[in-house]
């Protein structure tokens, strides 16, 4: 079996917070809420474009990102911060 590498892409990416003012297109709140012995669970999803992955569940602190083709994803957090960085000099 050969070795391979993913190629490497730059993206463009929003971390996702429930209480910011402005929330990344295509991500809303589920009417319906969990309750639990901790509180009430707001729950969020997120509709992607179409031909997409369709609509996925959205946690607070999970990356919206976008591909070159502008495409656009839910990350969960671990795996963001395990696959992607920073690229130096931009926002």
């Amino acid at each position: 079996m050969s070795l391979y590498r993913r190629k490497p892409i730059n993206v463009e990416a929003v971390q996702f917070d429930p209480d910011a003012e402005y929330w990344p297109t295509g991500v809303y709140e589920i009417k319906s809420r969990w309750v639990t012995k901790q509180g009430v669970i707001r729950r969020f999803n997120f509709i992607g474009a179409p031909g997409s992955l369709g609509v996925c569940a959205i946690r607070h602190g999970d990356w919206v990102v976008r591909n070159q083709t502008g495409e656009c994803y839910v990350v969960l957090q671990e795996y963001f911060l395990d696959s992607y960085e920073p690229i130096e000099g931009r926002p």
